[in-house]
């Protein structure tokens, strides 16, 4: 403890260097997550037909190639289609569609947070309950975001590779889930991983700013 406060002491603005990276984080974590969101790669289906090659399935969305051949000349048309009550429904999908969109509502908080912290920490007069409260109730909602990212891109990952996932395509998409032939890894899974890694990784420097203020609040 004695060197805590010796070090705190010796090196002034290394606490400001944990806050800011707290911010810098909860930023990148929260464009993660919109990328996550937004993307139409949760599932990319390859498929055994001359009609539709590929398949691309978001949270609310989906894209496939429609393909045709005019007098000897094969076309691909990437057609966009919304994910409504036609499609049968998994329910990996679902939970992860209301995970992810919860983790969006909290990123902004945390960031917010985080920064506020990193300013009060920067000005001359000490808050040192405030700062702890910031930085207490970031950390608690980082982790939430950690669990609940991993869970939505971790269950998805795992249902589709198995192929138990019950996802099948409306009448007017002419092709449906037994044609699938090969099934590739997009983005959303590791990204998914590094997002959940990154926010553990935030909460964890949220809790370590603490120890400055705690450091801090011993009298010598």
């Amino acid at each position: 403890m004695w060197k805590r406060i010796r070090n705190s002491r010796r090196f002034p603005g290394v606490k400001q260097y944990f806050y800011a990276l707290t911010v810098l984080f909860s930023a990148m974590a929260w464009v993660f997550s919109v990328i996550l969101v937004t993307s139409v790669f949760w599932r990319v289906w390859e498929f055994d037909s001359q009609v539709v090659p590929i398949a691309f399935i978001g949270l609310w969305k989906a894209q496939y190639y429609l393909r045709s051949n005019d007098s000897g000349l094969v076309r691909d048309m990437l057609i966009d289609s919304n994910i409504h009550s036609g499609w049968t429904h998994a329910v990996e999908l679902e939970y992860a569609k209301d995970l992810i969109v919860l983790v969006n509502f909290m990123q902004p908080v945390t960031l917010i947070f985080c920064l506020v912290a990193f300013l009060v920490s920067t000005s001359k007069r000490t808050y040192s309950a405030f700062v702890r409260l910031y930085s207490r109730s970031s950390a608690l909602l980082l982790l939430l975001n950690s669990v609940f990212v991993a869970v939505a891109v971790g269950w998805n990952y795992i249902m589709d590779i198995s192929g138990q996932s019950t996802l099948d395509f409306p009448l007017e998409i002419p092709v449906n889930k037994e044609d699938v032939i090969k099934k590739h890894l997009s983005h959303v899974f590791p990204l998914g991983i590094v997002t959940a890694a990154l926010s553990l990784l935030n909460a964890i420097l949220c809790f370590w700013t603490m120890t400055f203020l705690r450091a801090k609040s011993v009298k010598v």
